[in-house]
This record gives structure tokens, C-alpha cells and sequence, in this order.
């Protein structure tokens, strides 16, 4: 059932990393083949990574071989999220989970290492996959999980979990998509358009109405105070602390759905994919002052679910379209260096990993299910 190839391995400094050989099949240093859909993950902790298909079964390979570390299964559950964290010295993996055709959910926490259930507890709502996470005053690693219209915040310390329910939060909120943080307050993005600010207990809204629908992409950068939201009808920019919708500085006519934003803080870029299909690409933003744009790739299909991924040590960005191939450019100019069909991403919130040095990647992909060590490194080598 589960089967793997396996290229290569490298340890370097204690640390474990995917590694070219002259076996490597254009980049792919190893696959791991599964019989059905992943739902769940790549998510990265210590020296291996975590998935999780659609029959409620979780793996964790090594992440130099790809070889199965340990595996659990959770009896034809619904997984809903993987999240992975050292918490008190140790790696953890948290789990969550639904009964079939149940609107309960529960939240696990495994050890990383040997795949020991440490704790559970029930969550009061059903999550989307979706989540954002966040370090609070005390040090402590903070969950925040929503369902269409309500918000938990779940804090993790040692073996316990803390919950709190924020019910009141729905001033009108039918679909959230995507939740997101910045000097203070959070950002609630819903799918008809509706964006409420609040502070972190969720109190003392306001709200603000766009006139196109967001899928789930949205960033907050603290440098300029500036919310990017992802919509079906192009990039919108808000100035977060008046919440005014600069639309000057709008990108229309280019949709975007649930390919995350990417923004580069030290440089002050950010990194679009889009999902129109008259014009599906990449394209890159100087944000720091008005947006303006530095490139845009014209890839051949859209970018709908694909993370876009940037790797500071080789200076490239990587997404997969829609055709299921994964599109390496030169972050600098915009140019292509290598393409090559892995498969199709169709699920939204799948994440990638990557290996201690930027330049390889653990890649999700749906059709057919198989998660990839790919090299970044091998596709800049071939332009050399």
C-alpha cells in the first residue's frame, strides 16, 4: 500500500536534508506513493514530516530518505488539520480530527518521535483547515481555529491545552476563510467579501465590506501596515490602521484564490499566484510604498491551490499550476528555469515543507497522491 522510492540522503551537522545522487529523476530525490487522497500536511518538525490522506491514516517519513518513521490511523476519521510544534523541549504533532458525518471534532497530540498519544480534548466547533498560529506574551504557542463563523483559540503548554470559544464573533460572518494578525488585532476575512478587525479577545469590531469574494488569501505586512487580500477579481490593498481601501495601489482583473501570499520581509516583496485562466502566473510586488509591480510570469495553467514558495538561499520562487507542474523562477527577473509535471494539487491549505537550507522541498500532490522531496537546487543546476 504505501510505497516509496528512495534516492538519496545526506546528514550534515546533525541536521537532515534531502541530497542530489546520480540517481535523482530531475530534481526528485525521493516519492512517497499513497492509495488514496491527502487531505493533510506537509508539515515539518525535527528530522521528519508528517501527512495524512483522506482515510485517516498519518505518516511520518524521514526527511533525508522518505523512509516510514511510524504510522498511526485513526479508523476512517476525517482529518482535518496537521500542525507540528516543539512544545516544552519536546516535538509534537497535533492532530485534528472528525467522526464521520459528526459536527464534533477532537484535537490530538502525539510525540513526534515514536507517535505516542500524549493528550486529547474536544473542540468545541469543526474546524476549517485552515489555521493560524502565533506566540503570545508568555511564550506560549497559541492555535487559533475557526469554523465558518466562530473562532477557538487554543493554547498548548506541556501536555495540557487551554480552550477558549469565541462565539460572538459573528457580526455577519457566514464563511471565513482565512484569519490573520498584525500590531495588535486580528484580520477575519470572509468568503462574501466581509473583513472585521478586532483585538485579540475578539471585541471592539469593525468591519469593512469589499465587492468580490475571497477564497482564502490574505497578509498582513507590519512594515507598512498594510493588509493584501487575495480576491476573484484581482489584489486589493487596505491601510490596516484606517482600514481604507487604497485602491490605487488595486491589481484587478487577476484573480486570485487560494494560493497564499508570499512576502519577503527583508526585502519588502511579495509574491502573487493567480488563478484566471486567461492569465495565470506569478507575479512579484515592491510593497515598499505603493504596490508596483517588478515581473510577472505567465505560466501555461492557473495557480489556484499551489503555495508559492520562495527560497532565500537560492534566491527562486517555485509553484505548481494547475496542469500539475511545478514552475521554478529566477526571483530576480521573473524568467523560468525549469518545469516538470509532479501532479495535481485540489485540495486548498495543503502546505509544503522545506529542509534545513532552503533548497529542497516536501511537495503534497492529490492526483495521483504521492508527496515529493523535490530539489530546488537540481533545476537552478541545469541552468548553469
Amino acid at each position: 500500500m504505501r510505497n516509496k522510492l528512495i534516492f538519496a540522503a545526506l546528514v550534515f551537522m546533525g541536521f537532515s536534508a534531502c541530497s542530489l545522487s546520480p540517481q535523482t529523476e530531475e530534481g526528485i530525490v525521493w516519492q512517497y506513493n499513497l492509495d488514496y487522497d491527502i487531505v493533510a500536511g506537509v508539515v515539518q518538525v525535527g528530522n521528519s514530516v508528517f501527512f495524512a490522506d483522506e482515510t485517516g491514516n498519518i505518516y511520518n517519513v524521514w526527511m533525508d530518505t522518505g523512509n516510514l518513521r511510524w504510522f498511526r490511523t485513526l479508523s476512517n476519521q476525517n482529518i482535518v488539520l496537521l500542525y507540528a510544534a516543539e512544545i516544552a523541549y519536546n516535538d509534537c504533532l497535533f492532530v485534528i480530527y472528525t467522526n464521520s458525518g459528526s459536527s464534533d471534532s477532537i484535537l490530538r497530540k502525539y510525540d513526534a518521535a515514536d507517535g505516542g498519544l500524549i493528550s486529547q480534548t474536544n473542540l468545541p466547533i469543526l474546524p476549517s483547515a485552515n489555521y493560524f498560529t502565533y506566540t503570545n506574551s508568555s511564550l506560549q504557542t497559541i492555535l487559533l481555529l475557526h469554523s465558518k463563523t466562530d473562532v477557538v483559540k487554543v493554547v498548548m503548554d506541556g501536555t495540557s491545552f487551554t480552550i477558549t470559544p469565541y462565539y460572538s464573533i459573528d457580526f455577519n460572518l457566514t464563511d471565513i476563510r482565512t484569519i490573520a494578525y498584525g500590531d495588535g488585532n486580528f484580520y477575519l476575512f470572509d468568503f462574501d467579501g466581509t473583513i472585521v478587525k478586532t483585538d485579540l479577545e475578539f471585541s471592539s469590531p469593525s468591519t469593512e465590506q469589499l465587492p468580490s469574494n475571497i477564497y482564502g488569501a490574505a497578509a498582513y505586512f507590519s512594515f507598512n501596515q498594510k493588509l493584501y487580500i487575495g480576491t476573484s477579481t484581482g489584489l486589493i490593498v487596505y491601510n490596516a490602521v484606517t482600514m481604507a481601501h487604497l485602491t490605487e495601489e488595486d491589481i484587478t482583473s487577476m484573480e486570485v484564490k487560494y494560493s497564499p501570499l508570499y512576502i519577503n520581509p527583508i526585502y519588502k516583496m511579495l509574491y502573487v499566484g493567480y488563478s484566471k485562466f486567461n492569465n495565470p502566473g506569478i507575479g512579484k510586488y515592491d510593497i515598499t510604498s505603493a504596490l508596483s509591480q517588478k515581473w510577472f510570469y505567465k505560466s501555461f495553467d492557473p495557480i489556484t491551490y499551489s503555495p508559492v514558495y520562495y527560497s532565500e538561499m537560492l534566491d527562486v520562487i517555485a509553484a505548481i499550476d494547475d496542469y500539475g507542474s511545478i514552475n521554478i523562477v529566477n526571483a530576480q527577473t521573473g524568467a523560468l528555469l525549469f518545469n516538470k509535471y509532479l501532479g495535481v494539487i485540489t485540495h486548498p491549505y495543503l502546505k509544503w515543507a522545506k529542509d534545513y537550507y532552503g533548497k529542497t522541498v516536501y511537495i503534497p500532490v492529490n492526483n495521483p497522491s504521492r508527496v515529493f522531496c523535490y530539489s530546488l537546487d537540481y533545476a537552478v543546476s541545469q541552468q548553469n
